[in-house]
This record gives C-alpha cells, sequence and structure tokens, in this order.
C-alpha cells in the first residue's frame, strides 16, 4: 500500500483507540443516565444470543451477511413490528457486543419514513455529532446527504445509548432530498485522480447508459480547467 493510505490506517487506528478510552470513562461515570427525555427512543426485542450470533457471521463471512429476526416500536406505545437485523461496519467499534452498530431491515408495507434500511451507527466521536452534522451542513448549501437522526436504541427494555440513525445510499435517500431517483455513485476509498472503477455505482437502472456518462463525468471533473468540456457540465445541471 501507499505511504498516504499507511498513514490513513495508522490515523484511524489512533482514533478508534482515544474512542474506546474515552467510552470507558463514560461508562465509568455512567453519562447514560443523563441522556435527554427529548432524544427519540427507539425499541427493538430481540433474542440476544442473535448478537453473537450476527457478530461471528460478519467476522467469518463477511461476503454473505445474515440478518436475524426483531422487533420494533418507534414508540412506546405503537404495536412491534417484525423487522429483521444484523451487526454492521467494518472495525471493532462497531462490532462491540455492549454497543453494536447495526442495520434495520423493514417490510415494504412498514417503512420508517420512506425508508426500508436503517442504519444504527454507534458513534465514532467524543461529541456524538461528528458523523451527523455534516450532512445537516450539507443539505443547508443544496447538496444530497444522507437523512440522519440522533436516538436513544432501546434493546430488550435496556439503554444501549445514544445512536446516529442514518440512511441508506439507495433511492430513499434521494427522494428523502427531494430529488427525482437517480443512480449514485459510491465512492468510499478513493485515489487523488479518480477512476470509474473506484466507484460503486447505485440504482443505475434509470440510466441505461450510466457508466459511460459517468465515464465522461469523472474525465471532466479529472480535467485541467481549459479542458473542461461544457457540454458534459451543462447536461449534469440539466439531470440536477
Amino acid at each position: 500500500m501507499s505511504l498516504i493510505h499507511n498513514i490513513s490506517l495508522l490515523f484511524d487506528a489512533s482514533n478508534e483507540t482515544k474512542s474506546e478510552i474515552l467510552s470507558i470513562l463514560d461508562f465509568k461515570y455512567n453519562h447514560q443516565n443523563q441522556i435527554s427525555s427529548n432524544i427519540k427512543k427507539i425499541y427493538l426485542e430481540i433474542e440476544l444470543s442473535s448478537l453473537e450470533k450476527s457478530k461471528s457471521n460478519i467476522l467469518k463471512n463477511p461476503e454473505k451477511k445474515k440478518y436475524f429476526k426483531a422487533k420494533i416500536k418507534f414508540d412506546e406505545k405503537d404495536s412491534p413490528l417484525n423487522i429483521k437485523f444484523r451487526i454492521r461496519g467494518k472495525n471493532h467499534w462497531h462490532h462491540r457486543l455492549d454497543k453494536p452498530s447495526l442495520r434495520l431491515k423493514l417490510k415494504k408495507e412498514n417503512p420508517y419514513k420512506m425508508m426500508r434500511h436503517i442504519n444504527l451507527i454507534s458513534p465514532e466521536g467524543r461529541t456524538i455529532i461528528e458523523n451527523y452534522y455534516p450532512d445537516i451542513l450539507a443539505k443547508r448549501i443544496g447538496l444530497t446527504a444522507h437523512h440522519g437522526e440522533l436516538i436513544e436504541l432501546i434493546i430488550n427494555n435496556k439503554s444501549y445509548g445514544i445512536y446516529h440513525l442514518v440512511s441508506r445510499e439507495d433511492e430513499s435517500m434521494i427522494r428523502l432530498n427531494k430529488r427525482m431517483p437517480g443512480p449514485l455513485l459510491l465512492g468510499k476509498y478513493l485515489d487523488e485522480k479518480w477512476e470509474l472503477n473506484d466507484f460503486e455505482i447505485v440504482n443505475d437502472r434509470s440510466i441505461s447508459d450510466s457508466k459511460e456518462f459517468f465515464e465522461k463525468m469523472i474525465n471532466v471533473i479529472n480535467s485541467k480547467k481549459e479542458n473542461v468540456d461544457w457540454d458534459i457540465i451543462k447536461s449534469l445541471s440539466i439531470l440536477k
């Protein structure tokens, strides 16, 4: 791997270590009892052993992630809805059984704010809002961003603390941004010069020649200003 990639991995590891140490202090001083009553609560009913089974599955077979049965209530007075869930995330921080990050899979007839898939992420930062607030800022300047909420997760009548509820990168996220559904480019690990193969194309059925279209767009982004194909820029503006 490149030197820059190794440095980024070291930086990520140091942040995770810091968060682990601070989470121990949070447990010691019992901040969970200070959660505001104004924060929305989500109630999950699961078989406790399913958390361990899900963790084992995601570590041993990450390419074939298994979902487990659960029930959910978005209000304590609601009737529970049947859903499926699994542990999500790519590192130990999200796989901890005392505060796991989860992906919920709801039924078509019972979505939550148009979303069938919901991520409940254990906050990685000390202030909890690091992953939450950038989406708010992005929307304020007119960019497409995730739908996000800060919630308290209750599993089997036990509080697991504050979580970041966030949409998945799919058609529902586009609709929540009040835009017409279209393909999305997901670029999580990008080099300085972008290539189409570095991206995952999601929901590409809405444009039959999306690969050719995105190839032209990326070439424009990588070009020097004096070599920009302004016809492509105009077509992007029309689609937006």
